[in-house]
């Protein structure tokens, strides 16, 4: 029912409500008790199924404002009459409510463009009236119908933004002490997050593979090609061979898709008639090492990898010595958290540092590389799940607070196996996920259902990390 949202029972008076109110307007206007009606708060009463017995002013304006139309019923007629007059004319009269009601709406549906002029008006339709009549049917034409699905649906839309308003109203945000969790947490990880908002001014991309290649190729040509054209005295060699080469060098660098600045800079290099030309790039002539996967490593990738990976593995143990609660654990369980979610943490503020424009990840705010490249350095498949997390992660534009709340709960994740607090460990991660579900309702995210799809990210984050131990074994083996 469009005016107290109980059960409806049809179309009454041009809206949907149910048996009560369209009682209670039909009483209201055949015996014109409007005018007696009056409220005690103003005209300001809510009008539910509970409280519409409660203000009759209130509930018949609502009547109103939803556009139950008073011309329907508005002659008056007594049920309680018996008499035989009563009961003689008692068909006559619904059909000529019938024809009123149809003569009211009759001008408004001859402008429906598929309204066929050819019929007769509507109202001739009940002119004669038969004399074994039990019931008068009706057969809405077109117009009707659709005007009827067109206010349903504009009823059923009306109720699912007022519940969301509702919904959103009623969540609730951070306590004093949740705000305070919540500081210590930020603040513990802006203080062992590398590079913190700064990561695009001071990132460098990884492109020594690159310019090895390049150096190789023109190496080649230099000790190669050009002692020969000049030793058999065949200048047009030279002129041949030359620009094959620079053509070489500017295709392998269009390929890389770097930002402008990089790339202006490589082709001036590459084109110019100097034949000192010395530049790193990508070709792939660097050292590799077969996997039992049928993938190679970059060696001298994963050489560059490795230099990082142990202060961001530091950080990662500060940012949870930082935490409340973490460190009343015992040790030994601390160790255990801190291996399990390691490289989860890692992949996390890695994906969050995804750059749409250049396709990059920042590795502890330092290296951006692509995801060949982070394929080569030895994740393998790992390194697609960590990329698709990033582009999934870039559209949910998360601050701070959000990506440290997560990192926290992670951390406290009390299904790691050997551990001896699950029951503390299990509390602590259900206070940083109260926590962090008020603070999501704070901030008032304009995606749908944006709580628990943020948290199927974890579930990403943690295969991340499982497929991650799984190919630090091979590794181990394949490249000690």
């Amino acid at each position: 029912c469009v005016v107290c949202g109980d059960k409806a029972t049809g179309y009454h008076y041009r809206c949907i409500t149910c048996e009560g109110c369209k009682g209670f307007f039909r009483r209201t206007i055949q015996k014109n008790l409007h005018p007696a009606y009056s409220c005690k708060y103003d005209g300001c009463c809510i009008i539910d199924k509970i409280t519409r017995n409660q203000c009759q002013l209130c509930r018949f304006k609502k009547c109103i404002a939803v556009g139950m139309a008073m011309d329907l019923c508005n002659v008056l007629y007594s049920r309680s009459s018996s008499t035989p007059t009563h009961r003689k004319h008692k068909k006559h009269r619904s059909v000529y409510y019938m024809q009123q009601s149809w003569k009211k709406c009759d001008s408004s549906l001859t402008r429906v463009k598929s309204y066929d002029s050819s019929l007769p008006p509507l109202q001739s339709a009940f002119t004669f009236i038969p004399k074994r009549f039990s019931r008068v049917g009706v057969v809405l034409d077109e117009a009707k119908r659709v005007a009827k699905r067109r206010l349903i649906e504009e009823n059923r839309e009306k109720r699912k933004k007022e519940e969301m308003v509702k919904t959103l109203q009623n969540r609730p945000e951070p306590t004093g002490t949740e705000w305070e969790l919540i500081r210590l947490v930020t603040e513990a990880h802006r203080h062992t997050n590398a590079q913190g908002s700064h990561w695009k001014q001071k990132r460098k991309f990884l492109l020594y593979c690159l310019f090895v290649c390049l150096h190789v190729l023109l190496s080649a040509f230099l000790s190669v090609c050009l002692p020969y054209c000049l030793s058999v005295s065949q200048p047009y060699c030279l002129i041949v061979c030359l620009p094959a080469v620079l053509s070489l060098c500017q295709s392998a660098l269009l390929s890389l898709c770097l930002p402008a600045a990089i790339l202006s800079a490589c082709l001036t290099v590459c084109l110019s008639v100097s034949l000192s030309v010395s530049l790193p790039y990508y070709i792939g002539q660097s050292p590799v090492a077969p996997t039992s996967d049928g993938d190679k490593v970059d060696l001298e990738a994963f050489s560059e990898f490795t230099k990082i990976i142990t202060p961001a593995i530091t950080r990662v143990v500060d940012f949870a010595k930082k935490l409340p609660m973490f460190s009343e654990l015992p040790c030994e369980d601390q160790i255990i958290l801190l291996k399990g979610c390691c490289m989860e943490i890692m992949s996390l503020r890695a994906a969050v540092r995804y750059d749409p424009e250049s396709e990059t990840l920042t590795l502890s705010g330092e290296m951006a590389v692509k995801r060949e490249q982070l394929k080569n350095g030895g994740l393998g498949v790992v390194s697609d799940a960590i990329f698709d997390l990033g582009k999934c992660l870039a559209q949910f534009n998360l601050d701070d607070t959000e990506v440290a709340l997560l990192q926290a709960v992670l951390l406290m994740s009390s299904d790691r196996s050997g551990l001896t607090c699950m029951e503390k460990i299990e509390k602590c991660q259900e206070t940083y996920l109260l926590a962090f579900e008020h603070y999501i309702n704070y901030r008032k995210h304009n995606i749908p259902h944006f709580w628990p799809k943020l948290l199927m990210k974890v579930t990403d984050l943690r295969m991340i990390g499982a497929c991650h131990a799984s190919r630090f074994l091979h590794m181990k083996v394949e490249c000690p």
